[in-house]
C-alpha cells in the first residue's frame, strides 16, 4: 500500500510538471475563493458488530467517489462540505438471519459532513484535511440469492477523520491532489454481538481534481 502511494505521488509530480505549461500561470489574476473537487479512489472497509441486525459486517475494498465544495479563508486554509459514496462488498454473519448465517453481501457506505483543509497554491505542496460528520450504512443485500438483509432502514454513525497527502497546482485554480484518509466511526455499543462498542475504521486512498471558480 505504501509503495502504491509513493508511486502515485511520483506520477502525480511528473504529470503536473508536464501539464503546468499547458494551463499556464494565473499569478496576474485574483486567486479564486471557491473550490470544488471531484475525487475517485479505493475505500478499505472495517469490521462492524451491530445489535440491530444481530450481525457482524466485515467489509472489503471497492471504488469510492467523493465530492467537496470549499471556500478559502486565506493563508491556504479552506472550509467546506464533503460527500462520499461507495458500494462495498462484505462478509455478513448473523445467527438469526433466515437466509444468511454467513454469506457474501454488499452495502452502501456514504459519508457527509464538514471539512477543514490546509494547503494549496501553485507547484508541489502538502495537503491536510479534517473531516467531522456522519457515516451511513444502508441497502444491505445478500449476493446469492439477491435478497435484502437487516437492518433495512440502515444505520448512521458519528464519524471523524484525518487526511494527508500531496497536491500539484497546475495554476491557481487547477490542482491535482492525492490523499490518504483515515476515518473513524463511532458505532453504538453492542450487547448481543461479541466485540462491540468500539470505533470502526475505514481507509481511503483517493485522487482528485480541484477547480477554483
Amino acid at each position: 500500500m505504501r509503495q502504491l502511494f509513493r508511486l502515485t505521488t511520483v506520477l502525480l509530480l511528473i504529470v503536473g510538471r508536464q501539464a503546468e505549461a499547458q494551463f499556464g500561470s494565473m499569478a496576474d489574476e485574483a486567486p479564486p475563493r471557491w473550490f470544488g473537487t471531484a475525487w475517485g479512489g479505493f475505500q478499505f472497509g472495517g469490521f462492524v458488530p451491530d445489535d440491530e441486525s444481530n450481525a457482524t459486517w466485515d467489509f472489503d475494498t471497492n471504488w469510492q467517489i467523493r465530492g467537496t465544495l470549499e471556500r478559502e479563508l486565506g493563508s491556504r486554509v479552506a472550509v467546506g462540505v464533503a460527500f462520499s459514496y461507495a458500494r462495498l462488498p462484505l462478509t455478513y454473519s448473523s445467527p438469526t438471519s433466515a437466509t444468511c448465517t454467513r454469506c457474501a453481501a454488499d452495502a452502501t457506505v456514504t459519508t457527509y459532513g464538514g471539512l477543514v483543509r490546509f494547503g494549496g497554491g501553485s507547484g508541489f505542496h502538502q495537503v491536510a484535511e479534517v473531516f467531522v460528520g456522519a457515516l451511513r450504512y444502508a441497502t444491505f443485500e445478500q449476493l446469492d440469492p439477491r435478497v435484502k438483509l437487516a437492518p433495512e432502514s440502515g444505520n448512521t454513525d458519528f464519524a471523524f477523520g484525518l487526511g494527508y497527502g500531496f497536491g500539484y497546482g497546475l495554476a491557481e485554480d487547477w490542482q491535482v491532489v492525492l490523499v490518504q484518509e483515515y476515518l473513524n466511526a463511532l458505532h453504538e455499543r453492542s450487547t448481543q454481538v461479541t466485540g462491540g462498542g468500539r470505533l470502526t475504521q475505514h481507509y481511503t486512498t483517493r485522487l482528485g481534481m480541484r477547480v477554483g471558480f
